[in-house]
């Protein structure tokens, strides 16, 4: 725990490699045994003992994506049914605000519901050797590759409100920023409007935690808050 309290130990003569929980109402850690994975709870007892993954990303907003032994995707949920998955070729890792990016084998693109349904449809392509192709939605936004208008910013109804946002690579949005990389390797951050929070591009960035972001400019190390402003460290 956060106070260095150890709620149960793991004695087996498997491969373990635990990972952590997605949030703290919903405790089930994706835990691989040997080569595939399987699932526990917060006090070490094993979940859904038939079932087993070669790929588990755990638990959100009550569903779980993985990848089965035959390497089809199963979206499960918290009692282990089978919900759908399979006629899938691409699933993001797990749902936000209650959709979950996925691609069919028909090639349809967009964000699914949690029957799987699309509730977004719209078509997105893979930048280069990006495999980024979109993010998970935050505060009602998301950023996706189109296919017919580049990077841009959308909306839970699909709607593009920010689009050909020349950017090389983007990440999912945090504390309100989405760290974005351009094509000569250089940094910032993207607000949920579309805009760069800062005039000037950064050699090194991380994402805001706290309210503060890690960047690197002219050689030296800094603060960055979410006004723009600049603290040298």
């Amino acid at each position: 725990t956060k106070n260095g309290e150890v709620l149960f130990s793991l004695h087996s003569d498997k491969v373990l490699n635990a990972y952590k929980f997605i949030s703290s109402e919903e405790p089930k850690i994706p835990l691989r045994k040997d080569v595939n994975y399987e699932y526990i709870n917060e006090s070490g007892i094993e979940l859904f003992p038939e079932l087993e993954f070669r790929r588990a990303y755990g638990f959100n907003e009550n569903r779980s994506v993985n990848i089965n032994l035959n390497w089809e995707y199963e979206v499960i949920n918290e009692k282990g049914d089978y919900i759908f998955g399979k006629e899938f070729q691409e699933l993001a890792q797990h749902y936000s605000e209650g959709l979950l990016y996925a691609t069919k084998m028909n090639g349809e693109t967009g964000y699914v519901d949690y029957m799987g349904n699309f509730t977004i449809k719209i078509p997105t392509k893979k930048h280069e050797e990006n495999n980024i192709i979109a993010t998970n939605f935050y505060k009602g936004r998301a950023i996706i590759n189109s296919a017919n208008n580049g990077i841009c910013i959308i909306d839970k109804n699909g709607t593009i409100l920010e689009k050909e946002i020349k950017v090389s690579w983007f990440y999912d949005f945090c504390e309100d920023f989405s760290l974005v990389v351009f094509e000569d390797g250089s940094y910032n951050f993207l607000t949920l409007k579309g805009e760069f929070l800062s005039p000037k591009n950064f050699s090194f960035a991380k994402n805001f935690c706290n309210g503060y972001a890690i960047v690197t400019i002219n050689g030296k190390d800094g603060l960055l808050n979410k006004e723009g402003i600049l603290f040298f460290l």
